[in-house]
C-alpha cells in the first residue's frame, strides 16, 4: 500500500509542477521530460530494477548484428535505463535484459500463425527488435528499426492479427507508465472499443 501512496504522489508532484499535461488523455500520462522521466516514473511505482552495465555494447552488437540502426529514445533507454536481468514491472510488463534482445526473426522462428500474420510487419520482421513481453510471453512488444514509415512504432506482437499500439518507444513507456489499455490490442480494436 505504502508504493502505491508513494506512487501517487510522485504523480501529484509532477501533476502540480506542470511536467505532465492533465488531464491525461484517456487515462494516459504524458510526460514532457521524455523518456528519461517517462522511466523514472515507472521505476519509482516499484523499487526499479538495476541498470545493466552492457546496454552501450549491446545497442551497438543489435545494429551490427542486424544491420539496423537503433531509433534514438531506445537507444537511450539501453544505454541508460534497460535492467540488467529480465524486470517484471508493476503491471506485469516484463522488460527484457539487453542481452535477452533480438530480432522478431530470430524470437519467433517463422512460427507465426497465418490469421496472426500483419504483412506490413512481416515483411520487415528481421527489423523489429523485441524487447519486452507480457505475463511470461502472453504476447510481446517489438520496435521497428527499419528506414521505413514505421521506423520507431512499437508493435504487438501474438495477437490476432500483430499490430502497432505505439508512434514510438517514448510513447510506449507513457502507455506503460500509465497502465494504457492500449498496450494489450491493436491501434484497430483500441480505436473501435473506446
Amino acid at each position: 500500500m505504502w508504493r502505491l501512496g508513494a506512487a501517487i504522489m510522485d504523480l501529484l508532484d509532477l501533476v502540480l509542477t506542470r511536467r505532465v499535461r492533465w488531464p491525461p488523455l484517456r487515462n494516459e500520462i504524458v510526460f514532457d521530460g521524455g523518456v528519461e522521466e517517462a522511466f523514472e516514473h515507472l521505476e519509482r511505482a516499484v523499487d526499479g530494477p538495476p541498470v545493466s552495465p552492457t546496454g552501450r555494447a549491446v545497442a551497438e552488437a543489435l545494429e551490427q548484428r542486424y544491420g539496423i540502426r537503433l531509433p534514438t529514445d531506445f537507444r537511450a533507454y539501453l544505454i541508460d535505463h534497460a535492467p540488467a536481468t529480465d524486470w517484471w514491472d508493476i503491471n506485469l510488463l516484463v522488460w527484457w535484459a539487453p542481452e535477452r534482445i533480438k530480432s522478431l526473426s530470430d524470437e519467433c522462428k517463422g512460427e507465426t500463425p497465418a490469421e496472426q500474420r500483419n504483412p506490413v510487419i512481416e515483411d520487415e520482421a528481421g527489423h523489429y527488435l523485441v524487447f519486452a513481453d507480457y505475463l511470461d510471453w502472453c504476447y510481446a512488444y517489438a520496435i521497428c528499426c527499419s528506414e521505413g514509415s514505421n521506423r520507431g512504432r512499437v508493435a504487438l506482437i501474438g495477437v490476432r492479427p500483430d499490430g502497432f499500439v505505439a508512434d514510438s518507444f517514448l510513447h510506449f513507456v507513457q502507455l506503460a507508465a500509465s497502465d494504457s489499455m492500449r498496450l494489450h490490442m491493436t491501434e484497430a480494436e483500441f480505436a473501435a472499443r473506446w
